[in-house]
C-alpha cells in the first residue's frame, strides 16, 4: 500500500514541474512566397519562369478573355490578382493583358508576379472554300487538288477568285492574292500557295473545267453532228447515228438500212462524212454516195457522184436550203432539187481547176461559196452560171467555210479568214494555227484545230476559249463542232460530246 501512495505522488510533482515550463511566446511565421509551377487549365499550357516574370505560349487562336490557372504556392501563403484571392483551378482572369499576381507570405510579406500571355504562331495554311462567284459553278477540294466546274462559255483567262484561308497570306506566284480582287488566267492549272503565321506553307493545284460534259457512242470516229431540240445526228464511220431522246439511247443507219450501198465489190462503206437536218429532210455525205431522206430517216435516196463525164470519189460537205441539196465533193459542187431522182451541179474540170471541194456556203438561192483544197474560195452571185476566185492563197488547204448574217468565215491549215464584204476583203485570226471545221451562229465561233481542241470565240475573236480532254470531253481531238440553244456538240476521235 506504501508504495502505491509514493508513485502518486511522484507524478503529480512531475505534471507540476511540466507546466511550469510552457512557451507562452508567438509561433515562428513563414516568410516563403514563391509560385513553385503554374499552368493554364484549358488549352493545357505549362508557364515558362524567368524570375517573377511567367510566360504562357497559347496556341493560335486561343480565346484569351477569361482562362483559369493552376498553380502552387509556398506552405501558408495566399494569392490574389487585384485583391482578388485566387484558387487554384477555378478562378478566371483576363489574359488579353498582362496578369499581376500577389502571394503573400504566412508573415505578412509579398512577392509579385506577372503573367505574360502570348499566342504562338498559326501552323495553319488551308484553304476551305474556292469559287469565282459565278452562277452555276460547283467546287471540289479534296486534299491540295481544288477543281472548280464553270459554266460552259465561261473564259478561263481572267477570272478572280472568291477564298477562305485562315493562313497569314496566299500567293500565285510572286503575287500575293486577295479574295475577291486578284484576276489570274486559268487557262492552265494555277498553284496557289498559303503561307502560314510560322511561315510554312501549303500548295494547292486549282483546275477550272469548262461545262458539264455528256459523252456518247465512245469507240466510234465522229465526223460531224447536228442538232434539232432533242435530236442528235451523229455521222461517224459506222454510219449515221440518229438519238431522239437528247443521247440517251442511239439508232444507227447504214447500208444495211438503205443509206448508202454496196461498192463494186460487195463492201459496204458507211463512212459518213457530214450530215445536215431540216425538219424530216436529212442529207448525209457518204463517202461514196450523196443520201437523202424525207421522212427522218426511215428510207433514204442514194445519188451516184457524178457530174458530167466525172466521177467523185467521195463527199465532204452537205448543205439543205430550201427545197435544194447542196454538197461538196471530190469532183465538184453537187445541187440536187429535193424530189430529183439525178444529181446535177459544177464540176471541178470545168470551174474550180480540178480541184477538191471541201466545203460550201449557201447565203440565199443565187449566192455560193465554196473553199478549196488547193488554197482558193470561189463565189457565185447567179446560182453558179459564173464563178469566180475571191481569195487564193497559195499552200492554203481550205478545210471549211460558212456564211453568218452577211459574213463568211473559212478555215484552213494556216488559221481562220473573215470577210464581211462579200469576199472583197478578207481579215485572217489565229495565224499559224492548223484548223479543220468551222461553224458560227450568232456571235458564237467555234472552230476545231487539226488532232485538236475546240476553239469558241463570243467577244469578235478578242479572245478564244479551249475545250479539250481536261474539260471532261473524252477525246484526244475533235473533228466538227455544232452549237444551239446554248449547248455545243462535238464530233470526237471517241464518238460524240455535248456540253452544257
Amino acid at each position: 500500500m506504501n508504495r502505491v501512495r509514493v508513485g502518486s505522488a511522484v507524478l503529480f510533482l512531475l505534471s507540476i514541474v511540466s507546466c511550469s515550463f510552457v512557451d507562452d511566446s508567438p509561433a515562428f511565421l513563414s516568410d516563403q512566397k514563391y509560385i513553385l509551377c503554374y499552368e493554364i487549365v484549358s488549352p493545357h499550357v505549362v508557364g515558362v519562369f524567368s524570375g517573377n516574370a511567367i510566360l504562357v505560349n497559347l496556341p493560335s487562336g486561343t480565346p484569351l478573355g477569361m482562362l483559369v490557372a493552376k498553380f502552387t504556392v509556398s506552405p501558408h501563403a495566399t494569392v490574389a490578382v487585384n485583391s482578388i484571392v485566387q484558387v487554384s483551378g477555378l478562378t478566371e482572369n483576363d489574359f488579353s493583358q498582362q496578369v499581376h499576381y500577389t502571394v503573400t507570405a504566412q508573415d505578412g510579406s509579398e512577392a509579385y508576379y506577372t503573367v505574360t500571355a502570348s499566342l504562338l504562331p498559326s501552323t495553319s495554311s488551308a484553304i476551305s472554300s474556292f469559287d469565282f462567284g459565278l452562277p452555276d459553278s460547283t467546287t471540289e477540294i479534296d486534299g491540295m487538288s481544288i477543281t472548280v466546274r464553270v459554266p460552259l462559255l465561261t473564259d478561263p483567262k481572267r477570272l478572280i477568285a472568291r477564298f477562305r484561308t485562315d493562313g497569314a497570306s496566299v500567293s500565285v506566284g510572286s503575287s500575293i492574292q486577295e479574295s475577291g480582287v486578284t484576276e489570274n488566267d486559268f487557262t492552265s492549272p494555277v498553284e496557289y500557295v498559303v503561307t502560314a503565321e510560322n511561315g510554312s506553307k501549303r500548295r494547292y493545284s486549282v483546275s477550272v473545267v469548262k461545262g458539264n460534259w455528256r459523252n456518247f457512242l465512245g469507240g466510234e470516229i465522229g465526223n460531224d453532228v447536228i442538232a434539232d431540240g432533242s435530236a442528235i445526228y451523229a455521222a461517224t464511220r459506222s454510219g449515221l447515228y440518229i438519238s431522239r431522246d437528247d443521247g440517251e439511247s442511239w439508232t444507227l443507219r447504214n447500208t444495211d438500212d438503205g443509206l448508202g450501198i454496196m461498192d463494186e465489190n460487195g463492201d459496204s462503206n458507211n463512212i459518213e462524212n457530214g450530215v445536215f437536218v431540216l425538219g424530216d429532210y436529212i442529207a448525209v455525205a457518204n463517202q461514196r454516195k450523196l443520201c437523202f431522206s424525207d421522212d427522218a430517216g426511215d428510207t433514204w435516196t442514194n445519188y451516184e457522184l457524178n457530174l458530167g463525164s466525172s466521177f467523185c470519189g467521195g463527199t465532204f460537205d452537205v448543205f439543205i436550203y430550201g427545197s435544194t441539196i447542196y454538197s461538196a465533193l471530190s469532183i465538184g459542187f453537187a445541187v440536187v432539187p429535193i424530189g430529183s431522182s439525178e444529181m446535177d451541179g459544177f464540176d471541178s474540170n470545168t470551174y474550180f481547176e480540178n480541184a477538191y471541194i471541201h466545203g460550201i456556203a449557201i447565203v440565199d438561192e443565187d449566192t455560193f461559196y465554196v473553199c478549196t483544197d488547193d488554197g482558193v474560195i470561189y463565189a457565185s452571185s447567179n446560182g453558179g452560171a459564173d464563178w469566180a476566185p475571191v481569195l487564193d492563197l497559195p499552200g492554203n488547204n481550205f478545210q471549211g467555210i460558212c456564211a453568218n448574217s452577211g459574213s463568211i468565215y473559212a478555215v484552213s491549215n494556216t488559221g481562220l479568214f473573215l470577210s464581211t464584204d462579200g469576199g472583197s476583203t478578207w481579215a485572217k485570226y489565229l495565224d499559224g494555227v492548223a484548223l479543220e471545221s468551222i461553224f458560227v451562229s450568232d456571235s458564237m465561233v467555234c472552230v476545231t484545230e487539226f488532232y485538236g481542241s475546240l476553239l469558241v470565240s463570243i467577244d469578235d475573236f478578242e479572245s478564244w476559249i479551249s475545250y479539250s480532254r481536261e474539260d471532261g470531253i473524252r477525246a484526244d481531238w475533235i473533228n466538227a463542232a455544232y452549237q444551239r440553244d446554248g449547248r455545243i456538240f462535238l464530233a470526237t476521235s471517241n464518238g460524240i460530246s455535248i456540253g452544257n
